[in-house]
């Protein structure tokens, strides 16, 4: 199995497939200790002391992101023998930590990796995402990285941390809101029925940005590498035909010089400072195939949702492991509008059997919370956090949901016709 991990902003992740790669590593001095990277030999034997030091460990890389790795010997901020520990009890002992000891509770991952002949032996990666929470606090102190580890953060250092975690945080819904606007579309444009996402890092990225990065490259080069997958609906991120300068980052649209001013299009944003927006009207069509609002009653068809969506998740993982490295916590919300009084599409499918309903509101609104990792690993938990309430509000949400890979949309249950 092939791990990815975030090393730091001048970096690219860290793929190791197994313990060669770890041992390769250290020589190449790829594991140096760094604002990103800390190393142990092992844990200390469990005492108050032993686990409020450990706290710091943690509470320290959450500010930034980084790994906390177990298994290898620190030779004053380089890594020495990949010795490997013995990691029983190490993974619910650091959970515990994170979630007991550390205030407020800090959410981990962990990734063990085998020695190759002594079973009782293995190197322990604890991977730490940039936190929404951040600064975290342990033993009554905020607690950072400068270059040679942990530190207390200065009262300026966690003033300005807290302020600007609290402006992310409360103009979220607003952001989500004004995407389209925010990506350049006039507000008359943006008639029917519309879906809006918003992806934005609880961290910004350093060094590179996203223009920089994919300044020479198309938009269909880059979201052909970021889903292989055959897409079902249209428009979607294989749609993406045409670079639209942009100030804010970079920028693609699935249509050609005309306004956006009908609802089978799509636009998406890729933000210099991290986040991501995306305006599509494919979630509420007319029955049938013309895509005139006025030529028949608008339903609203699942698959076209959970599939942007999902491949927008996937693809915010791509760029953040592959071009721009971001390991942080993200904010992320869909926004839909026209929806009052429009029915599922199987209303009107006579396979589907069952008492449909109609959505009772005109906007649907959910955010949620969600890391690098996940969106990378599983981003079909995310897309269901954020629509089951939508689809159950409908009654289709048992023929959609839960499902693993984008592929398996709509595929739970007898597909809707299209």
């Amino acid at each position: 199995m092939t791990y990815s991990f975030y090393l730091g902003p001048q970096k690219p992740r860290f793929t190791p497939s197994g313990w060669d790669d770890i041992v390769s590593a250290t020589a190449d001095g790829i594991l140096d200790e760094t604002h990103w990277v800390e190393l142990k030999k092992t844990l200390p034997p469990k005492g108050a002391g032993a686990n409020t030091e450990l706290a710091r460990d943690l509470a320290s890389l959450s500010v930034d992101g980084g790994v906390f790795v177990i298994g290898i010997e620190d030779n004053h901020g380089k890594p020495g023998a990949v010795i490997g520990a013995n990691t029983e009890g190490f993974i619910s002992r650091l959970d515990a930590t994170a979630k007991s000891t550390v205030t407020p509770p800090l959410t981990i991952t962990t990734t063990t990796i085998p020695h190759p002949t002594d079973p009782e032996l293995a190197v322990l990666v604890v991977t730490v995402p940039a936190s929404a929470g951040a600064p975290h606090m342990v033993d009554n102190k905020y607690w950072g990285r400068g270059d040679e580890g942990k530190r207390p953060l200065s009262d300026i250092e966690v003033r300005r941390l807290l302020a600007f975690r609290q402006e992310r945080a409360d103009g979220f819904e607003n952001r989500l809101k004004c995407v389209g606007e925010a990506i350049g579309i006039e507000p008359g444009q943006q008639r029917g029925s519309y879906l809006q996402i918003l992806v934005e890092p609880s961290s910004a990225p350093c060094g590179t940005n996203v223009t920089e990065a994919l300044d020479e490259t198309h938009p269909l080069e880059f979201f052909t590498s970021a889903l292989k997958t055959r897409l079902q609906w249209s428009p979607s991120l294989h749609s993406l035909n045409y670079k639209m300068p942009h100030p804010d980052g970079f920028a693609a649209k699935s249509f050609g010089n005309e306004e956006f001013d009908d609802a089978d299009k799509l636009l998406v944003l890729m933000g210099d400072d991290g986040s991501w927006r995306a305006v599509s009207g494919a979630p509420v069509q007319p029955l049938g195939s013309s895509r005139d609002l006025s030529n028949g009653r608008p339903v609203f068809r699942a698959i076209p949702l959970l599939e942007l969506t999902h491949s927008i998740f996937a693809s915010v993982a791509y760029l953040s492991t592959h071009h721009v490295p971001l390991n942080t916590e993200w904010q992320v919300g869909i926004h839909l509008s026209g929806l009052r009084g429009v029915y599922p599409v199987e209303q009107h499918t006579p396979r589907y059997f069952g008492d449909f309903s109609a959505f009772p509101r005109d906007e649907y609104l959910r955010a949620a919370t969600t890391t690098t990792d996940e969106m990378s690993q599983d981003p079909a938990s995310v897309v269901d956090r954020l629509t089951r309430p939508l689809l159950r509000s409908m009654s289709i949400d048992r023929h959609y949901l839960p499902y693993e890979e984008i592929t398996d949309i709509g595929n739970r249950k007898q597909s809707v016709d299209c």
